[in-house]
């Protein structure tokens, strides 16, 4: 291949050098926070003071630590299951329909045993619920995939849109299970 003017020839590694997986990670944050800093700036906040107060305020107290993990908890599975998928070189991006479908599946569970389980048992159990119909949500997908030989991308992309229109759906415009049919909003 010729890149300005030069022969270059490329090769695939066949391990990663060890300089590599501390360099790229370093420098991924440094560059995130360098964006992020350029964003805060272009809007009129300091970046460096708004870097420390995140620091201070998100990680120095209870309240703070238990808000952040309870806020990163659902992004955290999301990317645990985007790296699973690509592990098995599947290039599925349809990870937030499956994190809305596991909500809807999470709070059916946690409205149909509210008060029948001590909360020791209910709060697993819902967890484990709202896991499995996220999981079920991507078997739509696969079956595409194994049957039609669809795109997985594609599909599972469209189908966050679904997904999303459902929660939806269930929160404004439904009367029933999900909202109560005498207040006037969720």
């Amino acid at each position: 291949m010729i890149v300005l003017g030069r022969n270059i020839r490329l090769e695939q590694r066949m391990t990663t050098p060890s300089y590599l997986l501390v360099v790229v990670p370093v420098a991924s944050v440094l560059f995130a926070l360098i964006v992020g800093g350029v964003f805060l700036a272009a809007t009129g906040h300091p970046p460096i003071g708004t870097y420390l107060d995140l620091m201070k305020n998100g990680y120095t107290s209870f309240y703070g630590i238990t808000d952040t993990l309870g806020l990163a908890t659902p992004l955290i599975c999301t990317g645990l299951a985007a790296a699973f998928a690509f592990r098995m070189n599947l290039y599925s991006i349809g990870q937030e329909g499956q994190m809305y479908l596991g909500m809807i599946g999470g709070a059916w569970a946690g409205i149909a045993l509210a008060g029948a389980l001590p909360g020791v048992l209910a709060v697993p159990l819902v967890l484990v619920f709202g896991a499995l119909t996220g999981a079920a949500w991507v078997a739509l997908p696969a079956l595409l995939r194994a049957r039609l030989g669809t795109s997985e991308i594609v599909s599972t992309l469209l189908l966050n849109y679904v997904a999303l229109n459902l929660v939806n759906y269930l929160i404004f415009g439904s009367r029933g299970f999900f909202r109560d049919p005498t207040t006037a909003f969720p």
